[in-house]
């Protein structure tokens, strides 16, 4: 690696060396900007190995090489700063893709497109990762295969045992690999992710039904509706005006909107006696409907008991066995508990209503692709109450952070 003075751009990888700005040189006594620069310098690097191991067969296939790259960067960062740091970053990639992905061209249709501008190739980059990193969840599910990780061995492994024209990487043939090792089919993958544009946004809906102890749930794709084609702001940006003067001037077209989007989605239910049941659904029209069915067969009213045990946590007096993990929960959290501290901070309790109706809930709370298998926007109906225990009580990172936005949009 080599770094050089008033450099355009920060990296710039090549066969043999990656030419680096001295920008991203920084003092042992600041510490900002390190995971930006050393995700920066992985992403050189990663793009370097993977350019110089394989080479797209056509413009058209070059998300591949690009993913891989952008694939391999998650995953060494992975191992050096941990899982929920590698989870928080994808679900960021997949919020940014999300926003980014309208009015684009498809994975493939970019690959023709790259020397227009250099935020062409900074997309591709960005959503190849992604549709990699989803694939990885759904081959690695299948329990068949190690996942992207080892397809990729697999193909360094072939690219340098085989002759030149071995080391020409298609689409066609990267889907038949992950087909072959992870004995799924993958046609609907590709033909979505990679051959269509854009994202699912789901419009979520569920009831309890008593009679027949099942959950009823409608899920709605809402993509393609008039209010989500709406021109957004068309405000001329600094960060976009090249390209989008770059793309009407040589008649570059966005992929057609996608009514649908087809695979299986993992549902968490998190019912009434605490204990989280999974559930596998297959999402296979614009809208689907199905029956969920309830695994409790009484209800433990955690909410009511709740209110004695954050007193007992207050009081500092003794739980008893069945109830000290929940009071441990509330120690850690609920500080601000005196009549002073309430009135300083404008902190309000449940009313009587909310506590009546959190009582006859039959499940704490849902959790949509609990698995992240999907780029996409999700908008569940739950009560307030019931993403307020989710914060609460689910550990994994994307789950706080889902909720936390909730939280933020809806006061």
């Amino acid at each position: 690696m080599c770094f050089v003075d008033d450099q355009v751009f920060d990296t710039v990888p090549t066969a043999g060396l990656c030419l680096c700005s001295t920008r991203l040189l920084f003092p042992d006594d600041i510490l900002d900007p390190l995971d930006d620069v050393t995700r920066k310098l992985i992403q050189a690097l990663a793009t370097q190995y993977s350019g110089i191991t394989m080479t797209a067969k056509e413009p058209a296939d070059a998300w591949v090489i690009v993913g891989i790259a952008s694939f391999l960067t998650d995953i060494f960062l992975k191992q050096l700063m941990g899982n929920n740091e590698y989870r928080f970053h994808q679900k960021l990639v997949s919020d940014k893709v999300l926003a980014l992905d309208f009015e684009r061209p498809s994975l493939r249709a970019l690959g023709s497109i790259l020397q227009l501008d250099k935020l062409e190739l900074d997309f591709l980059a960005l959503k190849a990762g992604a549709v990699l990193y989803i694939l990885d969840r759904r081959l690695t599910k299948s329990g068949s295969t190690s996942g992207i990780t080892r397809i990729i061995s697999r193909l360094v492994t072939n690219a340098k045992t085989g002759d030149a024209a071995g080391t020409l990487l298609s689409t066609s043939q990267f889907q038949r690999l992950c087909e072959k090792m992870g004995h799924l089919k993958l046609e609907s993958f590709f033909q979505q992710w990679v051959e269509g544009a854009g994202c699912p946004h789901f419009q979520v809906t569920q009831r309890f039904n008593k009679k027949k102890l099942v959950v009823d749930m409608l899920i709605r794709q809402v993509q393609s509706n008039e209010e989500l084609r709406a021109p957004r702001d068309k405000d001329l940006k600094p960060g976009s005006f090249m390209r989008d003067v770059r793309e009407d001037a040589y008649e570059v077209y966005a992929g057609a909107i996608q009514t649908a989007f087809t695979g299986p989605m993992t549902i968490r239910i998190h019912e009434a006696d605490g204990t989280p049941y999974e559930h596998i659904v297959e999402i296979k029209e614009a809208v689907t409907k199905f029956e969920i069915p309830y695994n409790t067969k009484y209800k433990r009213l955690k909410r009511s008991r709740r209110q004695k045990e954050r007193a007992a946590a207050a009081a500092g007096t003794e739980p008893t066995n069945d109830t000290q993990d929940d009071v441990l929960l509330y120690c850690l959290g609920d500080v601000l508990q005196s009549q002073e501290e309430v009135a300083d901070w404008r902190l309000t309790d449940w009313t009587k209503e909310e506590e009546d109706k959190m009582g006859l809930e039959s499940y704490e709370w849902i959790r949509m692709d609990a698995d992240f298998e999907w780029i996409c926007e999700m908008k569940v109906g739950m009560p307030h109450y019931m993403f307020v225990s989710q914060l609460q009580q689910d550990r994994d990172v994307v789950a706080q952070l889902e909720v936390s936005r909730k939280r933020l949009h809806t006061q």
